[in-house]
């Protein structure tokens, strides 16, 4: 590209420039299509992060939220009492005390019948 140019440039030391306007343009041209591509690139890759961080952030707070429901739930003694195992807990202690006053009365009755 432009021998003469650049011989020319080598012989008076500079004083004609080594590289053409034409040449600098394509140069810069060139530089500025690399640049923006990379930044095209970046942009991309943080606009990918950005919505990942995002997601993960939402699925904290939802976590966070059921943690504190669950805590205040636990927290509150009329809500143990009608959890499952407690329920049944206290099914099986009136069953239990029911059938030992059955039996209380049964023996009482049995005894009034037998000393007639």
């Amino acid at each position: 590209m432009g021998l003469f140019r650049k011989t020319a440039s080598i012989a008076t030391l500079g004083v004609v420039n080594f590289r053409s306007k034409k040449e600098k343009l394509a140069l810069a041209e060139a530089e500025l299509e690399k640049t923006s591509k990379r930044r095209n690139k970046l942009e991309a890759e943080l606009a990918a992060e950005t919505k990942r961080l995002n997601r993960r952030a939402r699925r904290a707070e939802r976590k966070a939220a059921k943690a504190e429901a669950k805590a205040m739930v636990a927290s509150n003694p009329v809500s143990k009492l009608a959890s499952r195992k407690a329920t049944k807990r206290k099914a099986k202690k009136l069953s239990r005390s029911a059938k030992k006053q059955v039996g209380q009365a049964a023996s009482s009755v049995a005894d009034l019948v037998t000393t007639d």
